[in-house]
């Protein structure tokens, strides 16, 4: 290794990295990204899931039994295959740093190459945030903080979309602060207008009528109720509306609800389709009740959309209320949102002053060069130290 630089990486996940819509699409343009930087990537996975059949029956006896959910994703035999199926095909590659985007396949992963992981949450922050998450068999609990703390012993530096999720790795784990580091994700699509299309997108959605645009495919934790109730908020206040919904349909017709339904970031098709939503709407609307740090949000201030979002998880510590858009509290009624909404429409100037500053959140921290040179930067700084 010259200079302890980072020339080649292996890229180790339980899915196919090559797929665009591979987790969120952060799965494929990381790696995709650090190519682009000169680094010489080795994807490594998918990994196969073994079929064990104790780990199958305790998680059918725990949900008989007491009711309580058991991960069988994170149990010891399964995590012990994975690092099995990684070490074999590492054993014809010559990598200077072995990375993954979450701790479940590294996370008993043996080896002497210095470990990276960038991911958006611990085990411990999700345990009672995410409904995915709730409820466990305590065997569950214990065998998910031991992986965690694991990957969190054997890697070299931690990297974590938000100070949010470092915090719960200080709460929950026994850790060297020194090895954890924030990187925010960009966005998943590859598409984004260039600085000087800027204007004019602006220009167009303070001449039309108010669109939200929401996107989620999990309704209920991603607030799409909310959506719902402030968009009816703003008709009852006289405001003319459209909310746009991309990624679930609903039971029936709803007055100014435009459905989209569900629009795939791994086609050319639906990215396209995406970026123009982005670009027609006046606000992402996004009363999300549980995220650890959603990538719409980067997406937005890619075409200058300010958000409208909850304070929870990450959020609001990337995001700032006032910057990229306004962040408002879990509790907050529909009628905070409508005042805010009401008073940027009867103020365009402070309308387009917030729409150019998500866009400079963009373009100065939330895409993937920036995150992809940064994470290189302290890759190398691990070698050196090495």
């Amino acid at each position: 290794m010259r200079d302890h630089e980072v020339s080649s990486i292996a890229y180790v996940t339980t899915y196919d990295s090559t797929q665009p819509g591979s987790w969120s699409g952060i799965g494929y343009r990381m790696p995709l990204q650090l190519e682009a930087e000169g680094v010489s990537v080795e994807r490594i996975g998918p990994l196969k899931a073994p079929r064990h059949l104790e780990v199958r029956l305790r998680s059918g006896l725990a949900k008989a039994i007491s009711g309580k959910r058991y991960l069988s994703s994170r149990a010891p035999a399964v995590l012990d295959s994975y690092a099995r199926q990684v070490t074999s095909q590492l054993a014809d590659l010559r990598v200077d740093v072995i990375l993954s985007p979450g701790t479940i396949p590294i996370a008993h992963l043996e080896t002497e190459v210095p470990l990276v992981f960038w991911t958006d949450a611990t085990f411990g922050g999700l345990v009672d945030f995410y409904a995915g998450f709730s409820n466990l068999a305590p065997r569950s609990l214990q065998e998910g903080h031991a992986l965690e703390q694991a990957a969190l012993d054997r890697c070299s530096l931690a990297l974590y979309s938000s100070p949010w999720a470092v915090n719960t790795a200080l709460d929950h784990y026994d850790v060297d602060e020194s090895k954890l580091r924030v990187i925010p994700f960009g966005p998943s699509l590859d598409v984004a207008p260039g600085s000087g299309d800027i204007e004019g997108i602006i220009i167009r959605r303070l001449r039309r009528p108010l669109k939200l645009l929401f996107i989620g495919t999990d309704w209920r934790r991603k607030g799409g109720d909310r959506a719902l109730s402030v968009t009816a908020a703003l008709m009852r206040a006289g405001i003319d509306v459209e909310l746009h919904i991309v990624g679930v349909r609903l039971p029936g017709p709803i007055p100014a609800v435009v459905e989209h339904g569900y629009v795939p970031s791994r086609t050319q098709e639906g990215r396209h389709k995406l970026a123009g939503l982005l670009a027609d709407a006046n606000f992402l609307l996004l009363p999300t009740r549980a995220d650890c740090l959603p990538v719409v949000l980067a997406e937005a201030c890619a075409w200058a959309l300010p958000s409208l979002v909850t304070r929870v998880g990450g959020i609001p510590t990337v995001y700032t209320d006032g910057v990229e858009g306004h962040l408002f509290d879990l509790d907050s009624s529909e009628d905070d949102y409508v005042d805010v909404i009401r008073h940027l429409l009867q103020n365009p100037a402070e309308y387009d002053a917030l729409c150019r500053r998500a866009r400079s959140a963009y373009d100065d921290r939330l895409n993937w060069p920036h995150a992809a040179r940064e994470a290189l930067r302290l890759m190398k700084s691990v070698l050196g130290s090495s």
